[in-house]
């Protein structure tokens, strides 16, 4: 009896630990570990490495736009990057259509001359892909915990650069001089571009 009493409470020691949450320190002190170290990967790289590294790269749109062949023009990035290619990118044109109150604002540019846009700027918050990211040699996916640590990475950048951007509340009509990163997988996809300078001429 003895021992089947000890083994009960031994069982319900265990139900009771199971049902315990178990909170890491750092989240108890209020602070979350990924966001420190994504902030100071972004604080240490973003002016002094990926905004040389964008400027040193791009190509002129007019160059090539509409997009023809991808080789002649970007690196194609490995299976780590869903074989897509990643180019910078910069030029000026004419803001033929503009959506400023959504979360994912953007402005659309002709930068041919034809009146038809040619490529959209992501003015945000919200803004696709992970451009700024993979055009970065620095930025190592082994360097990472997961996938899911990479993604933050791409997620910051994107909230830097489009975070920095100072423009007028409406811009159809104007000029945009600009400079930043887009990535397609094939030459007819939307050139989505993720701009780290913006300004009206």
């Amino acid at each position: 009896m003895k021992h089947l009493s000890r083994g009960l409470a031994c069982g319900l020691a265990l139900l009771a630990l199971g049902g315990c949450k178990i909170v890491k320190t750092e989240k108890a002190t209020g602070i979350d570990p990924d966001v420190a170290l994504i902030a100071g990967i972004v604080e240490e790289s973003f002016g002094s490495k990926l905004v040389p590294l964008v400027s040193e790269q791009a190509v002129e749109a007019k160059g090539v736009l509409p997009l023809g062949d991808l080789g002649a023009t970007g690196a194609k990035k490995g299976a780590g990057e869903g074989g897509s290619w990643t180019l910078a990118i910069k030029g000026a044109g004419v803001v033929v259509s503009e959506d400023r109150k959504s979360r994912a604002g953007k402005v659309n540019l002709d930068v041919t001359g034809d009146g038809v846009a040619d490529l959209t700027l992501q003015l945000g918050p919200v803004v696709k892909g992970t451009a700024l990211r993979d055009i970065a040699p620095f930025y190592d996916f082994t360097a990472f915990r997961d996938q899911i640590q990479f993604a933050a990475l791409g997620r910051a950048l994107n909230d830097r650069a489009v975070g920095a951007l100072t423009l007028p509340e409406v811009l159809v009509g104007k000029t945009l001089a600009f400079e930043g990163v887009f990535q397609v997988q094939k030459p007819k996809d939307p050139v989505l571009v993720v701009p780290l300078k913006a300004e009206v001429q």
